[in-house]
């Protein structure tokens, strides 16, 4: 089904009139304070939010704070306490006309700065959102990436059943700073990027996915697109030993998917465990006219999380997790993945302190390590050629970070270091011809190094009772070098192949409250991405989205990202709407450029591109999401997102940038909490900004509907189920790669039913 343009003016109606909304019930309020559960004394400066509403406060001198006229209905509480655990999720009824009161008690636990979100007057002072592990279980996804593709504003590249490369706001690859746990980065080895750093970790593990707008961050490295923080489940804290379990089974109709997971975890006043291990096993997929897309895998995985806490202000943590990946099938690309195995290990040490200016200390360590073996071995070019390819990533690295109040404000500064290590060597046997058994070896990765250290200060200060201000200011240092290049590609740079280069990071934010109800901030960021090993040192192999061999460029320069972005959320008696537009102007941007002198090495491909920087170009958009309630317990949502990207140079549009889209969702929960019921519809435009210089081609629109439920059983049970592509519909996604064989974009799975029994104890 072709959807019209139409059908995303109906939901920008929508969000215009959402407005409107009235309630006609007397409205109730919360009121409530935050204490310190080891001894009731009231805690001041707590972040007590409604997620999901908008509504946001800070706890008083004592611990108190309210939320006053609130329509009736089922609330869930966030509590967040820099030194102490947080509480997320708490369940509060408001009835009309009434005041519920609250008690919310925190254990003392330092953070690990696996979340991001550490401020002390507000929660947030940059643009940025949060999806939780709730949103997560929900959608039973297989990949991250895929899950994250279904919020408008994100997108990602698809080129097999799994492992889907995130784009947000048209950035992509490398332009996106993603971390594991607020510190830890993870490197695929493929140089078609089959394994990015998300499908390094299981969904079923996070606890959260936190994600900032923009050069926004200088806390965690350089931000130049944005910076998304997957947050890996930890235990609760407790006083007395507590041990909780969770096994899970599920069950996808299209492609077979088979899925289990167990998990348990605990804690005591001194010591805390969290593990988890699972498996996935999918097959081909059909898409909506009965194609099958070959797209299965296999994955096993475990995850273990140890902490200790010698006294009540300290805290540490060691842990570690593995992935074991085996015959993942990209149709897309020349080979498959037969091997994808990572290994994470993590040790992080924090500590609170009481008075003075010196307020906190964390401390991380780590190293990463992926081991990726692909070959040709289920393509129709065996016959001609056996093709294998291993490729090893290493990365170490590290952070210290000391919080400090300051000037009334809070003052985060210290440094971190990474160092990204990259070999791989590819094996080439012909089987025909006058070169049957002639084998050739190829060096994929030369044995190459992106070094980093990283400076940084970020000082956050409220300037007045519904204003704050935050200031961020970050110097990187990069050194990159490659040890074992091919002879021809040092030759053709005179041999000189170390590049080092300081890039610096500036940011300001400001968050105001206007009125009741409605905040507004503004920011504004610069910051410089360093190139990748791939824009440095490949050499000749087709890893862009067109058929050319790609050649690194030893001599191309960092990229630089000045972008300002604007938000506004508002909260009405029964409504809500948030939304935020920015604009990115990006110079010495990084792409490719067609050599025709130069003699491409791999088969079928139309030549050689360089990568090279474009002197201007620039990318611009937002989103917007509205929501309101008919009746207490129905929620009505509509979202709708925009990116539109500009080459400077050439009056081009730029490539991979998706269109507009949108998504419209009503969802039913039952004011027991005993069950939910959700009907969403997605709607994507034709895209006909399109960069044919990259072999872009049109993409028509599509609309795809599911259906999703959950229930509780008794006290143990919860089962989550539903239909995805009701309606068996046939379509692809603008930024799907084309299939090797006959070159059409590979088409998205017809209707799937799915279903997730979880017993929880």
């Amino acid at each position: 089904m072709k959807i019209k343009i139409l059908y995303l003016l109906i939901i920008g109606c929508f969000i215009i009139s959402v407005g409107a909304s009235v309630a006609a019930q007397e409205k109730g309020a919360i009121k409530g304070r935050v204490v310190d559960a080891q001894t009731g004394e009231g805690l001041a400066e707590a972040s007590v939010s409604i997620p999901g509403t908008g509504w946001a406060t800070g706890s008083g001198e004592r611990g108190d704070f309210a939320f006053e006229a609130m329509p009736p209905g089922v609330y869930r509480i966030a509590v967040r306490l820099f030194g102490y655990g947080g509480v997320s999720g708490q369940r509060i009824e408001v009835r009309s006309g009434e005041t519920t009161e609250v008690t919310v008690a925190l254990d003392v636990q330092p953070i690990v700065f696996e979340e991001l979100i550490v401020t002390a007057e507000r929660e947030a002072l940059y643009p940025q959102f949060t999806i939780t592990d709730e949103e997560i279980g929900e959608r039973h996804p297989k990949d991250i990436g895929e899950f994250l593709r279904s919020t408008p504003g994100m997108a990602a590249i698809k080129k097999g059943g799994t492992a889907l490369d995130i784009v947000y706001r048209g950035f992509r690859m490398d332009q996106l700073n993603v971390q594991i746990d607020g510190g830890v980065q993870v490197f695929g080895g493929c140089p078609n990027r089959m394994d990015p750093p998300t499908s390094h970790v299981q969904a079923e593990d996070l606890e959260k996915i936190e994600i900032i707008k923009g050069p926004h961050a200088v806390r965690y490295g350089a931000s130049f697109g944005g910076l998304i923080n997957l947050a890996m489940k930890r235990p609760r804290q407790s006083e007395d030993l507590v041990v909780h379990t969770r096994l899970e089974s599920g069950y996808e109709s299209n492609g077979s998917g088979k899925r289990a997971r167990a998990v348990a975890f605990g804690s005591n006043r001194r010591f805390d465990f969290f593990a988890s291990g699972g498996s996935k096993d999918y097959g081909d997929y059909s898409d909506g006219e009965g194609n099958e897309i070959e797209s299965g895998f296999q994955v096993r995985d475990y995850s273990i999380k140890l902490g200790w806490k010698p006294d009540a202000g300290q805290r540490l943590q060691i842990s570690g997790r593995q992935a074991f990946v085996r015959d993942a099938l990209y149709p897309a690309l020349p080979m498959d993945a037969d091997v994808d195995d990572t290994g994470i290990l993590a040790l992080d040490y924090s500590r609170r302190f009481r008075g003075g200016m010196l307020r906190s200390l964390s401390a991380k360590a780590y190293v990463s390590a992926v081991d990726h073996v692909m070959s040709n071995q289920r393509k129709p070019t065996f016959a001609k050629m056996h093709a294998e390819t291993d490729a090893d990533t290493r990365t170490t690295g590290g952070r210290v970070e000391l919080g400090m109040k300051l000037l009334d404000g809070n003052l985060f500064a210290g440094g971190d270091y990474r160092d990204l290590g990259m070999e791989g060597f590819r094996t080439r046997e012909m089987m025909m011809g006058e070169m049957k058994g002639k084998i050739f070896e190829d060096i994929i990765w030369p044995d190459a190094h992106s070094r980093k250290v990283g400076l940084f200060g970020q000082f956050d200060r409220p300037l007045a009772p519904e204003t704050a201000l935050s200031l961020g200011l970050r110097f990187d240092f990069f050194e990159m070098t490659a040890d074992n290049p091919e002879t021809s590609f040092a030759d053709m740079y005179g041999g000189d192949l170390d590049r080092s280069d300081v890039n610096p990071s500036v940011t300001a934010s400001v968050t105001r409250g206007l009125m009741e109800g409605l905040e507004l901030n503004l920011a504004a960021g610069l910051s410089r991405r360093e190139p990748s090993i791939t824009e440095r040192y490949l050499y000749l192999l087709p890893v862009g989205l067109d058929a050319y061999d790609y050649l690194g460029n030893p001599e191309v320069d960092p990229e630089q990202n000045l972008q300002f972005d604007v938000g506004v959320d508002f909260l009405g008696e029964r409504s809500f709407l948030s939304g935020g537009l920015f604009y990115a102007k990006l110079t010495d941007y990084i792409s490719g450029r067609v050599e025709p002198g130069l003699k491409s090495r791999s088969p079928g491909v139309l030549g050689v591109k360089r990568f090279v920087n474009i002197s201007s170009a620039a990318k611009f958009g937002g989103e917007l999401e509205a929501g309101f309630r008919p009746v207490r317990d129905l929620l009505v949502r509509g979202q709708v997102a925009y990116t539109r990207g500009e080459n400077g140079d050439s009056d081009q549009p730029l490539p991979e940038i998706p269109p507009l889209e949108g998504k419209l969702a009503a969802r039913y929960d039952d004011a027991r909490d005993r069950f939910w019921v959700e009907l969403s519809e997605r709607l994507v435009a034709r895209q006909e900004r399109i960069a044919v210089a990259f072999g872009e081609t049109e993409t028509p629109g599509f609309a795809v509907a599911g259906l999703a439920a959950g229930a509780k059983v008794g006290e143990y049970i919860r089962l989550t189920g539903g239909i995805d592509n009701l309606f068996d519909e046939t379509y692809y996604e603008h930024l799907n790669r084309r299939h090797k064989i006959d070159g059409l974009s590979l088409s998205e799975a017809g209707r799937s039913f799915y279903l997730l029994v979880k017993l929880v104890k």
